[in-house]
């Protein structure tokens, strides 16, 4: 009897952990593809806000896009992103989304 007893157990968290897999699945932090800047942009960009802010961007914004974006970034909101980092940032952020 105390074997049905414990199978009913692990039947009623069943619903629990099935609501629970989206949440966890939600929580993986995005990927940037490889390239020679990508640490640089993970060091700077992330300090301020997650890998989603540049992942989520319709593409095709272009170079001008991102050149004024991280100069906001730094002018606006006092993000720590040296000059000779900016064009870098913004050309690896133009090669891989656009």
């Amino acid at each position: 009897m105390q074997l049905a007893d414990s199978r009913w157990k692990y039947l009623a968290l069943a619903p629990l952990a099935i609501a629970a897999a989206p949440i966890a699945l939600a929580e993986v932090p995005p990927a940037l593809p490889p390239g020679p800047e990508t640490n640089r942009v993970i060091e700077r960009c992330t300090a301020c806000h997650g890998l989603d802010y540049l992942t989520k961007q319709p593409a095709g914004r272009g170079a001008q896009w991102w050149s004024r974006t991280i100069d906001d970034m730094v002018d606006t909101h006092g993000a720590d992103i040296p000059d000779e980092d900016r064009k870098a940032i913004a050309d690896y952020l133009t090669r891989q989304f656009g």
